[in-house]
């Protein structure tokens, strides 16, 4: 079973916690929520732009849900983790929901 390609979401997508260009636009990171009635999980992602091609995607937690913007500490871990992904191939991940 094949699925359609992930497209990378607007930053005013409702849904966006945090949207981050990396490497002035070569790279888009995001966090989503990946269940909009609980939103201390979210899913993490990040793309080659110009290409649109996923590089990687994990679930992550969001610290109290988000609430009034996302924490200090979580934009840290998901900037470190988008950096990780990028420079280093052999760390990306593409989780789907039936790895859960």
């Amino acid at each position: 079973m094949t699925s359609e390609p992930e497209a990378i979401p607007s930053p005013t997508d409702k849904d966006v916690v945090w949207h981050q260009a990396i490497d002035g636009g070569v790279y888009t990171a995001v966090v989503i929520y990946r269940d909009p009635d609980d939103a201390r999980f979210g899913i993490f992602r990040v793309w080659e732009t110009e290409t649109q091609t996923l590089l990687h995607k994990t679930p992550v937690g969001i610290t109290y849900g988000a609430l009034f913007g996302p924490s200090d500490e979580d934009v840290t871990d998901w900037q470190y983790w988008a950096l990780d992904a990028i420079d280093n191939p052999e760390t990306r991940v593409i989780w789907t929901p039936e790895h859960a």
